[in-house]
């Protein structure tokens, strides 16, 4: 999994997800499914590098309008940029982009659980996410880089949506959202003692990393609710998205390689790094 991180000096939680492997044995295409957290900071050579080593032309910045006002992404030539808000700033109570203010107002900070059902269950934020799914989906000629402001919840359930969609399970799926907490622990770490000592507060500074720690009763918020009130993923995508099953064919076609053991990886791509994927759709 660590093979996949991006590193840069200026932009964090970066990562490809190229590199696994579905239920079929087919791996994903490297240097095409980019997720990341936000560009305000990021270098021209950082973006230069993603642009000309990772063949990224698409940025996509799924943060809230406020957010994009605060801290734009820096832009370069030769990368396009697209501006799709997953949800409103009043859906979200606070901005992620203000820092100063996360402290001041812990107590407007979401329950992240209830903030990932909101994500699939209101309709305004199902229409976005459809549209965010297919412009990825329907990305030719280069990479694709998504984020947020820290590359976890709202850019973690895009991601987690593309992977089942390309066939990788449960677990992988897990996985690959878990990888944000490699470069969040130390910020978490840093608010929660800031918090802690301000305010007596142990409660306050555990919800404190909840803004940048990824939790797996997170994410599984998400995958309840579809299962609860949809039946099912595919359910979801087919019916209640509206994402046809031509248009999830024809992602899987551009996606994905041949069969691991067709290419002779076999086992050993999978000791490397990679991670085997199978039907996660069951047991929800």
């Amino acid at each position: 999994m660590k093979q996949r991180i991006i590193s840069l000096k200026t932009i964090s939680n970066c990562r490809d997800l190229g590199g696994l492997i579905n239920q079929e044995g087919r791996r994903i295409r490297r240097r095409h499914l980019i997720r990341s957290a936000k560009l305000s900071r990021a270098s021209r050579q950082d973006l230069e590098k993603l642009r000309d080593l990772y063949k990224v032309n698409l940025v996509i910045d799924l943060r809230t309008d406020r957010e994009v006002r605060q801290k734009p992404d820096v832009r370069v030539e030769g990368i396009d940029y697209l501006h799709i808000p997953v949800f409103t700033e009043a859906m979200l109570g606070m901005s992620h982009e203000d820092d100063g203010n996360i402290i001041k107002n812990i107590d407007k900070i979401p329950d992240f659980r209830d903030l990932y059902r909101l994500i699939v269950n209101e309709e305004s934020c199902r229409t976005q996410m459809k549209k965010v799914l297919l412009t990825i989906m329907n990305h030719r000629g280069g990479g694709v880089l998504w984020h947020c402001s820290e590359g976890k919840d709202r850019c973690g359930l895009v991601s987690a949506f593309l992977l089942h969609l390309l066939g990788c399970d449960r677990e992988t799926i897990i996985e690959d959202y878990l990888m944000t907490n490699l470069v969040a622990s130390k910020r978490a770490g840093k608010y929660y003692l800031l918090v802690l000592l301000a305010s007596r507060s142990r409660r306050k500074a555990r919800k404190i990393q909840g803004v940048f720690l990824a939790e797996e009763e997170y994410l599984q918020a998400a995958l309840s609710a579809i299962e609860d009130n949809y039946e099912s993923m595919d359910r979801y995508f087919y019916q209640v998205l509206g994402i046809t099953e031509a248009e999830v064919r024809r992602f899987r076609k551009y996606c994905l390689a041949r069969p691991a053991a067709s290419q002779g990886t076999g086992q050993s791509g999978i000791n490397q790094g990679d991670h085997a994927c199978k039907d996660w759709t069951n047991g929800l």
